[in-house]
């Protein structure tokens, strides 16, 4: 009985001890609900929580701001884009007007950039594919004047070689019905244009033409030939089966005019369609109606046989004379 009221004891003395170091500890210490109440209460009552305020909400339309120029001077800006909407900074050359037949240099520009002028007339000259002219354009003291001139638009020569891949082939573009070049490029690459019509030539073999090619501001005009060539090799070697090397012409077929020159034992990619062939070796040997498909390899072999070396004369045996 006595063990028991000793354990009794010892339980209490804990539970006392706990709730001690529960009140004193940072966590623990505190004040009761009948106390926490009306305080809360006062504290909600006299000092409310205030909203935090909006920040000011910045105007979407700015105010333009006003350019200054220096004495006697106006500003001149050529505005100008590509095919795809975007602003260049095409080189533009500005002459002043002397009288109605002649203009002199006056300074250079680039697009969508303002330049200060002298008050004036002024023709422009645009570093575009074409180089365009506009005429008489007015520069006022202290304003600026805008010339607006629109978009340019754009040429692509799409082609493939015999392997289906992407092709480099020169491009060249004239005015209709004209031989003078305007611009070149290569195939799978565009570049920009003034709008108008043009001819086009793709230095393919043979090359390829295409006529009236009109092209729009603010488009990119696309000329897609896709795989169109195959590949032609016209292979020469020996009775020992020694590869050798002679000039190959290439003809239409059934023509005398000659597409190109070529060699043997090298492949030669050449557009769809059926050709003549000689080989210039002694003597010419000559083939008709070769067929080559695009994407596809023809083989012609030739046998030249070589005339043989003349043999080589026996050297006269030398006598000698024994001496006695």
């Amino acid at each position: 009985m006595k063990n028991k009221n000793v354990v009794i004891g010892v339980i209490v003395v804990v539970a006392v001890v706990f709730v001690f170091v529960l009140m004193k500890s940072p966590t623990g210490k505190g004040v009761s609900k009948s106390t926490v109440a009306p305080v809360m209460a006062k504290v909600s009552a006299k000092s409310p929580v205030k909203a935090p305020a909006k920040a000011p909400v910045k105007p979407l339309i700015k105010e333009p701001v006003k350019k200054t120029f220096a004495k006697d001077m106006g500003g001149l800006t050529v505005k100008m884009l590509n095919s795809k909407s975007q602003q260049v900074s095409t080189r533009v050359r500005a002459f002043r007007v002397i009288d109605y037949k002649s203009s002199v240099y006056a300074g250079a520009l680039s697009a969508n950039r303002m330049q200060e002028f002298l008050e004036g007339n002024y023709d422009i000259e645009i570093d575009t594919a074409p180089q365009k002219l506009y005429k008489d354009v007015r520069v006022q003291n202290g304003k600026e004047t805008i010339a607006d001139l629109g978009a340019t638009g754009a040429v692509n020569v799409k082609a493939q070689s015999s392997n289906k891949k992407d092709a480099s082939y020169q491009v060249k573009v004239y005015p209709a019905r004209s031989t003078f070049v305007l611009v070149t490029g290569s195939t799978n690459r565009p570049f920009e244009m003034i709008p108008g019509v043009y001819d086009i030539e793709i230095n393919m073999i043979p090359v390829q033409f295409k006529k009236d090619v009109k092209v729009d501001s603010g488009k990119e005009t696309v000329i897609d030939l896709g795989c169109a060539t195959g590949v032609l090799s016209v292979r020469a070697s020996d009775d020992s089966n020694k590869e050798l090397r002679y000039g190959v012409r290439i003809k239409k077929a059934g023509s005398t005019d000659m597409i190109t020159s070529w060699t043997t034992n090298r492949p030669l990619d050449i557009m769809e369609g059926v050709y003549d062939i000689d080989v210039l070796s002694n003597p010419v040997q000559s083939r008709k109606d070769i067929k080559v498909n695009k994407a596809e390899e023809t083989i012609e072999e030739f046998k030249v046989s070589l005339p043989q070396a003349p043999a080589q004369p026996a050297k006269a045996a030398v006598s000698v004379q024994a001496k006695k």
